[in-house]
């Protein structure tokens, strides 16, 4: 990718299928968003940024700093002139490409996952493209990280109002994830999995506190749920996570993580140690 970079600075004209998600809209042909092949595409621009920044986390965790630092220069260099050239005023919003003429949730979600966007405009701009609709939709595949906008802008008690697709596909009969919308299938895709991770990472609230899941950070979102009830693998054993909301906003139930993991459990302006073991919540809003 690096080597696409064109005398703007940013990539050019990609070659292949560059695919980003299943979307029926003006300017996507066969999953492409519109500027691959005619001019820049903003979403591919910001695809890149996105994952020189998770490259240079992972590279930053084994000490290869020196590598880390370039291609998060490159990323902000990249960043700035994509918003330079497709930040459009007047809506709001990036832009697909530097002629301003596409707009799509794919492009804003990057935005803001890069950091784009300045931060503190960030939470208005994903309300607005989960709002107007008359700008490229995300699929079951860019779900994903629409979810992750949400998380990052604060407001992931929002996705479990985002499963109608999935409850559709119940609705049809599928027994397994389907990859895109109607005309479908029962493909057992990976692409339209994302829930059964965020039922974990995100409602349960398990996660890595340190790279290599050496301590843990448990931060449930109970959305409109009364409880909570799930667990996951860990090399250690498993990580279970039982827990009720009252109407009061007081949860209790406990964390049972496994002998000689430990880690924190947060849960507004409440933090907990937690250690190996069985760890007994109660906590009031």
């Amino acid at each position: 990718y690096h080597s696409r970079i064109d005398s703007s600075g940013l990539l050019g004209h990609m070659e292949w299928w560059n695919f980003v998600d299943w979307v029926n809209y003006e300017g996507w042909h066969n999953g492409v968003p519109p500027g691959i092949d005619s001019g820049y595409s903003s979403i591919i621009n910001l695809q890149y940024v996105y994952t020189l920044q998770q490259a240079a986390s992972i590279l930053k965790a084994f000490d290869f700093a020196g590598q880390a630092n370039e291609y998060l220069r490159e990323a902000d260099k990249i960043k700035s002139i994509v918003y330079k050239k497709c930040y459009d005023i007047k809506e709001g919003l990036i832009a697909d490409t530097p002629e301003k003429k596409n707009f799509s949730q794919h492009a804003n979600i990057f935005g803001i996952l890069t950091n784009t966007f300045p931060v503190d405009s960030q939470a208005d701009v994903l309300n607005k493209i989960l709002i107007k609709k008359v700008i490229a939709q995300s699929s079951y595949y860019f779900k994903f990280y629409l979810i992750q906008a949400l998380e990052k802008t604060g407001m992931p008690d929002k996705f479990l109002t985002l499963l109608e697709p999935w409850k559709h596909m119940l609705d049809l009969g599928l027994t397994t994830f389907a990859e895109k919308p109607d005309p479908t299938r029962s493909d057992c895709h990976a692409w339209s999995a994302s829930p059964v991770y965020y039922f974990l990472s995100l409602v349960c609230g398990i996660k890595p506190n340190e790279p290599g899941f050496k301590t843990v950070k448990i931060e449930p979102h109970f959305g409109k749920l009364s409880w909570i009830d799930g667990s996951m693998p860990h090399n250690s054993g498993n990580i279970r996570v039982s827990l009720k909301k009252n109407n009061n906003g007081e949860i209790k139930g406990e964390v049972i993580l496994p002998e000689g993991l430990t880690g924190i459990f947060t849960w507004k302006s409440h933090t907990i140690t937690l250690k190996g073991g069985i760890n007994p919540i109660q906590l009031k809003n």
